[in-house]
């Protein structure tokens, strides 16, 4: 029976013997996590403990039950570190039992169970991955297989018909996600393209009933002010189309399905984008025989069709990923217009185009914002709104128009950080070509320090000339004062880079003496620039693995006497943010734990 769906109020996916069964996963604090086992038993209603997990405390580890047994594979110790072990749950005895290590560290796979055999595809293994191993619980050993065609983690996987679904994910930063559908043949060991999901986003939870796979929740470009995702999808291999169901009552990411005779429970999960819990557990059934169709009628025109009703054009929806059929699903609006910020020429209505507007989503410019100003992207916060919920009202300028990617930001990955991905190009003289330089304009003719916070810098990144991403102060790509991190400090080697451009000249580290940095081991790098209008100068400092003040330590200073057209900086309506570059051909990301603009004495 496929068709109408209801929900009802009453993990990696794992049921036996008609229980539910949620394994070791995320606590109530950001980076914490527990050991604990809990299985429900929808018959009753009443949830149990069972014995805890043995091994490390980890989450998002991956699960399956094959003959009776539950297995836990690999999972996160914290941001950035994966483990490989895997342990057997045996309900019967209520004991756990160590068995063969996954080939590499991972968390956050893909698990799916076929024949007898259990399959891990993707993962975080810093950076996201694209391989496929089987396990044979019967022999106590790992294979590896074909690797996926994109490599991706916080994916779902589903087997129907003796095929396997890798549904959705992200590679590592929450701006990554992705609605690729890839099938993995087990007799052929091949992988093949399929329909996309309707909308990319990741750390769904999803199930097979009646030989389709649905889909719920997760992470990607909601557009609601939780930052997850509500509307269901419903998958047909048969005919490779999506179709809507019935969206989940609590929108959530980091949970799963287990399937239960002909029923879903989704239990726990994050409510908001990000670190945040909840202990919500509702069920998903079908209850009509009438298949599920789209709300779109055919041969419509979606430049001027709105099937949903939300005021929005399916056009405009499409644009922006959001779902044409669901109202709960509306594209980033600042001024409500009912034209998105992607579609809006003047997103602020200050008269001035988004294409020469530095505050694009700010009608004062950058004249009347209160200090401190503060952006933590801590779950549990009230969405910040503005570019991609991440508080930054502009975007900095470049040759070829505003500069922003959505995809390439998010603000509230795990443990509440902002990750910005990195396009190929540069601010740095008259190349021009630096995206989503994310910015806020503020009274800069007052002394005040900015500072932001790197988290695990370059923590399973490929560390190759051309990559960087800090703080910056300025007026626009051709005028600023930036302190980076960057992979080449200009000795061969990662390091501290303070860079000045005035009038499309760019200067690296003058009369700066070089400070040689290890980031083996490094949790956080703090940047700060000290802006004094008094001097017409910017100071840099930094401190590392620290919160104590008498840790920071002076990098250097530059000053008008050196660079004149520094002085202008200082004025009502100066931009200070934040920015990750990338001129090398591999990817490059970083995540930002806060960034704050505070009057100094």
């Amino acid at each position: 029976m496929i068709g109408t769906a209801r929900w009802f109020a009453g993990l990696r996916r794992t049921a036996r013997n008609g229980t539910a069964r949620w394994l070791a996963g995320r606590a109530h604090r950001a980076r914490d996590r527990h050991q604990r086992r809990v299985v429900y038993d929808p018959g009753t209603n009443l949830w149990s403990t069972a014995a805890p997990y043995p091994g490390a405390s980890v989450d998002h580890p991956g699960a399956a039950c094959v003959g009776g047994k539950v297995y836990l594979i690999g999972g996160l110790v914290r941001v950035g570190s994966a483990v490989k072990t895997v342990y057997q749950y045996d309900p019967a005895t209520n004991a756990w039992t160590q068995k063969a290590d996954l080939p590499q560290p991972r968390g956050a796979m893909g698990v799916a169970v076929y024949n007898g055999k259990v399959y891990a595809a993707g993962g975080l293994g810093y950076p996201a991955k694209a391989d496929l191993f089987a396990y044979d619980p019967a022999a106590n050993t790992w294979q590896a297989l074909a690797p996926m065609l994109t490599p991706r983690d916080h994916l779902v996987m589903e087997e129907v018909g003796g095929k396997l679904y890798a549904i959705g994910g992200r590679n590592v930063m929450l701006g990554t996600v992705t609605a690729a559908n890839e099938t993995y043949d087990p007799t052929t060991n091949t992988w093949s393209a399929r329909a996309p999901m309707p909308v990319a986003r990741a750390g769904m939870a999803s199930a097979n009933l009646h030989g389709h796979i649905q889909v719920w929740g997760g992470e990607g470009p909601s557009g609601t002010p939780t930052g997850t995702y509500p509307q269901g999808h419903d998958y047909d291999p048969s005919t490779n189309t999506w179709n809507t169901i019935a969206g989940e009552p609590t929108p959530r990411h980091g949970t799963d399905a287990a399937v239960i005779g002909d029923a879903a429970y989704i239990p726990g999960g994050g409510p908001q984008t990000g670190n945040s819990v909840t202990d919500v557990n509702e069920v998903f059934a079908f209850v009509s025989s009438a298949p599920p169709t789209s709300c779109i009628a055919p041969g419509s025109d979606p430049r001027t069709t709105d099937s949903d009703g939300d005021a929005y054009t399916n056009q405009d929806e499409i644009d922006n990923l959001t779902d044409p059929c669901s109202q709960a699903s509306v594209p980033p609006d600042n001024d409500q217009d009912h034209v998105s910020d992607l579609n809006d020429p003047d997103d602020d209505n200050d008269g001035t185009g988004d294409a020469l507007d530095q505050y694009q989503l700010d009608e004062a410019n950058g004249t009347a914002t209160a200090l401190p100003w503060v952006q933590n992207w801590n779950p549990g916060d009230p969405p910040a709104g503005k570019f991609s919920n991440s508080g930054f009202p502009g975007c900095q300028l470049t040759n070829h128009g505003t500069g922003f990617t959505a995809d390439k930001v998010h603000a509230g990955g795990a443990g509440g950080f902002l990750s910005l991905n990195s396009t190929a190009g540069t601010n740095q003289a008259s190349t021009n070509s630096q995206d989503d330089a994310l910015q806020v304009g503020f009274d800069a003719t007052q002394r005040v320090t900015m500072a932001v916070r790197i988290t695990d810098p370059l923590n399973g990144q490929v560390v190759e000339p051309g990559k960087s991403g800090g703080v910056f102060f300025g007026l626009d790509e051709d005028n600023y004062v930036k302190l980076v991190l960057a992979t080449d400090d200009g000795s061969g080697t990662p390091g501290l880079v303070l860079g000045v451009e005035t009038g499309g000249a760019y200067v690296a580290n003058p009369s700066i003496t070089r400070v040689p940095l290890d980031f083996t081991g490094m949790s956080t790098l703090d940047l700060f620039l000290v802006l004094d209008p008094a001097t017409h100068s910017v100071t840099a400092k930094y401190r590392i693995n620290s919160d104590a003040g008498v840790d920071i330590q002076t990098l250097g200073a530059v000053d008008a006497a050196a660079f004149p057209a520094l002085a202008s900086f200082f004025r009502l309506g100066g931009a200070g943010g934040i920015l990750t570059t990338n001129g090398a051909p591999s990817p490059f990301g970083l995540a930002y734990d806060y960034f704050r603009i505070d009057p100094t004495p």
